[in-house]
This record gives structure tokens, sequence and C-alpha cells, in this order.
């Protein structure tokens, strides 16, 4: 498995991390993962395609915000499983001024 980047839950109780299982497909995308911080526990959140990265919990630690390949950015409810996309389009180039 190789992991990208991760996060400590608010309670310090699991870590999110985005990574791929390198055997499972003959290119590197990325998926999230929780494990529980004794180690017990592992658990697939999302599974690609599309490429998941660049995960982060809310403070409440209900939700994880991550972004999504093609999409942007996303927030997944770990209550309920639904994940909505926020809207912000991934193709934008952003300058100091905010203009493309």
């Amino acid at each position: 498995m190789t992991v990208g980047n991760w996060a400590w839950s608010p309670d310090g109780k699991w870590i999110a991390f985005s990574a791929t299982r390198i055997y499972e497909r003959s290119i590197y995308l990325y998926d999230l993962w929780l494990i529980s911080s004794d180690a017990q526990r592992l658990i697939r959140v999302t599974s690609a395609p599309p490429d998941d990265f660049a995960v982060h919990w809310s403070p409440d630690g209900t939700r994880l915000a991550f972004w999504r390949d093609g999409v942007g950015l996303v927030i997944l409810s770990l209550e309920s499983g639904e994940s909505t996309a926020v809207g912000i389009d991934p193709r934008f180039n952003f300058t100091l001024e905010g203009v493309k």
C-alpha cells in the first residue's frame, strides 16, 4: 500500500488517509481509508476511480473533506455515507488577485 497524506481525527481515535494498493490496479488511484489508533480496524471509505486524496477532518469528526479528481472538493458524511461536491471547479488556475 502506498500512502499519500493522512490526518488524525479530532478525538484521536482514527487516522484518515489516502492510499493505493498497487497490486489492485495497473495505475495508481488513491482511495480514502480509516484506521483506528490501535490499528485494530481498517476501513476503506472510497473506491477508485476516481482518485481521492488530500483528506481532512471536520472539527466535529463527523465528516471528511477531500479532493476528488475531476470533481474538486468533496464533503463525505461518515454518519450517512453521503458525499457532496462543494462546487469548486478543479480546472481553475488561481492567481494572487484571484483572476485566471
